[in-house]
């Protein structure tokens, strides 16, 4: 039996750098540029370590396929992390 890993996507936010590249809630991301993401906190510490308008290449598993997305990073923190 297999292990699941991974962060659970939210829904992304109309416009957000995930939203563009098609990432869907539910979704799973699994790898951040080849490196395996186990939990939620590790996938905003990898974030948080690269430059705006860096490329990211994802990983992530719907619905029984991997799927590779690409996406460039925005320039701010997203609104709704800006609430908090």
């Amino acid at each position: 039996m297999v292990e699941p890993y991974g962060a659970i996507f939210e829904q992304p936010d109309p416009g957000s750098p995930a939203a563009n590249a098609g990432i869907q809630a539910g979704d799973v991301l699994t790898s951040v540029n080849g490196t395996h993401v186990e939990k939620a906190a590790d996938f905003a510490g990898m974030i948080a370590e690269l430059a705006p308008e860096t490329i990211v290449h994802l990983q992530t598993y719907r619905d029984g396929q991997v799927i590779e997305r690409q996406i460039t990073l925005g320039s701010g923190k997203c609104p709704r992390a800006q609430q908090r």
